[in-house]
């Protein structure tokens, strides 16, 4: 090819992009959608299927729904509209931000430390999602998904993207949810 013919061709760009956003309408009412299946016991790959989107789109709705909702789940009001997790908006990891309260340092609670860098807040000592699996004997992957159940307590404080919760509370979930363990 020559150089004239390279030049000639479009190139995709900022313009091209804005014109296929999807409203966010549509990815709500995708992303609920592949939130109930998912809930309902089906993976994404079957949610996507049985919608009839990509697994790609169903695993970006699925996401973009559950960052929208995350300051609920930690007690605080909603912020806007988040970047889709996996665009060019927002590459990797969960969108920050700076609008929404969950990402404010100003909500944090304090932390103090004790005895070998152990977390503590006034009512108790503070553990990790990783120190919950273990204590549940699951993942700390499973341990975070439970986190964000309903029912489940609300982390007493929160140090970068590291929740923490009083282990008092904890030990209440547990006696309630998972009886079986509560008297190890």
């Amino acid at each position: 090819m020559n150089g004239t013919m390279i030049s000639a061709r479009r190139r995709a760009g900022p313009v091209p992009y804005l014109l296929r956003q999807t409203p966010p309408h549509v990815k709500l009412d995708e992303g609920l959608a592949v939130l109930r299946l998912v809930a309902a016991g089906s993976s994404i790959r079957d949610a996507a299927g049985t919608l009839g989107l990509s697994v790609t789109t169903a695993w970006r709705r699925y996401w973009w729904v559950f960052d929208w909702t995350l300051p609920d789940s930690e007690g605080l009001p909603r912020g806007p509209f988040p970047p889709q997790r996996g665009t060019r908006a927002c590459p990797s990891g969960r969108p920050y931000l700076p609008t929404w309260p969950i990402d404010n340092p100003a909500v944090r609670r304090p932390i103090r430390r004790i005895h070998g860098n152990i977390p503590v807040c006034a009512r108790d000592v503070l553990i990790t999602t990783g120190a919950i699996g273990r204590r549940l004997g699951v993942s700390r992957e499973r341990a975070r998904q439970l986190s964000h159940q309903p029912g489940f307590p609300t982390p007493e404080a929160r140090e970068g993207r590291t929740r923490y919760w009083a282990v008092c509370d904890v030990e209440a979930w547990i006696s309630q949810h998972r009886p079986h363990l509560a008297d190890d």
